[in-house]
């Protein structure tokens, strides 16, 4: 999330694309010289108020709930490969990557 907090910090965000956000922010994960170790699901959210609009991307089980005079109207859909194992961006080491579910 800090790679993603200094994306939209020097104005390299479009609020209609949270995830490309997202992407961008892995990239720089992945490029990265210091190696991050673990996992994450996350969820960015976008609110343009003079559009009147909300802007979504999530990943694994984050997720939202879009809450209109006390009713649901909206919320995210948790992504996972099988039970108890949720869609996560992850750098695992190579000797390890085996072990890690890959799509």
């Amino acid at each position: 999330m800090k790679n993603c907090e200094r994306l939209v910090s020097s104005g390299r965000f479009r609020p209609n694309q949270p995830g490309l956000l997202i992407a961008q922010s892995y990239e720089d994960v992945l490029t990265s010289k210091e190696p991050i170790l673990g996992s994450a699901t996350l969820c960015v959210i976008s609110l343009q108020r003079n559009e009147h609009r909300i802007y979504t991307a999530t990943l694994g089980d984050s997720g939202y709930l879009v809450v209109r005079r006390g009713r649901i109207v909206e919320r995210s859909v948790h992504q996972k490969h099988t039970f108890n194992t949720p869609f996560q961006l992850a750098c695992p080491p190579p000797v390890q990557s085996r072990n890690f579910y890959q799509d």
